[in-house]
């Protein structure tokens, strides 16, 4: 039997929320919570009792396990026959089904936003590639607003969540790196350091985004800046993570100290405007 699941929705990138008809309905127990999320980021495909247990007691298994598990996939039935307005044998059929040892949850993939993130991401990223900065920055910066918070941020996360929310997370910082330098392609090079200075400010580690912010700088004229930034960076790695600076990022400072790098090593197209 087909059900209609137009009127629900649910949001990871952020706090976990589940809508009907856009009435919040999401559970509030912790492990019911968790079931549910790895269910949704696994939608379409079979989450087996192995994963679903692992991701609830990741130290130790205890006795009750299955008997719990299955008290937490009966209470999420119940929950959507109730907010559906269907029978729970309907729901079981069809909606979250139970298969050999695993669960399924049967959604389309226009019920979470997870999968419209993804998509968008892409299309933005394709878009940069083959030089349409327009539509890579519209399509970016509508895919980034989605991310009202950390992934999953008011859900515990076990072994099986973490990876893949720490996905998702790296999608969108990926996503953040792109659009930063179709700021600088398109000569917007004050939104491009703004961008850039919230994000190195977040990731105090992350490479990729601190290396953003040195090229925008520099972009923006204030080459004294991108070189403190550098200066920052490789202080903090050394005394907080006893590392320095990649290989790739030293090479951008060295350029930059002989205030001579190329547009290519820049990741810079000529543009008009400041």
């Amino acid at each position: 039997m087909s059900i209609e699941t137009e009127a629900l929705r649910f949001r990871i990138l952020g706090p976990l929320s589940m809508t009907v008809h856009g009435r919040e309905a999401a559970p509030t127990a912790a492990k019911q919570r968790q079931v549910l999320c790895l269910l949704l980021m696994n939608v379409g495909r079979r989450v087996t009792t192995t994963a679903l247990t692992s991701e609830l007691w990741p130290n130790e298994v205890p006795r009750t396990a299955k008997t719990a598990l299955q008290t937490y996939i009966s209470a999420l039935r119940r929950l959507f026959a109730k907010e559906l307005g269907l029978p729970a044998e309907t729901v079981a059929a069809s909606l979250l089904t139970t298969d050999a040892g695993s669960y399924t949850l049967h959604l389309p993939a226009s019920c979470w936003d997870g999968a419209e993130f993804q998509a968008l991401l892409e299309q933005g990223e394709s878009a940069a590639a083959r030089g349409d900065y327009g539509e890579a920055e519209t399509t970016l910066a509508r895919a980034l607003s989605m991310c009202q918070g950390d992934i999953l941020e008011d859900v515990l996360k076990g072994p099986q969540l973490r990876p893949l929310a720490r996905f998702l997370d790296e999608a969108r910082l990926h996503g953040e790196e792109i659009l930063v330098d179709t700021f600088l392609r398109t000569g917007k090079k004050n939104q491009a350091v703004c961008r850039a200075t919230t994000l190195a400010d977040r990731n105090p580690y992350h490479e990729g985004l601190h290396a953003q912010l040195m090229r925008s700088l520099y972009a923006a004229g204030r080459r004294n800046d991108a070189l403190k930034a550098y200066r920052e960076l490789d202080a903090r790695l050394a005394d907080e993570l006893g590392t320095v600076p990649s290989p790739e990022t030293r090479t951008l400072h060295h350029a930059l100290l002989q205030d001579a790098p190329d547009a290519a090593f820049l990741r810079l197209a000529p543009v008009s405007g400041g």
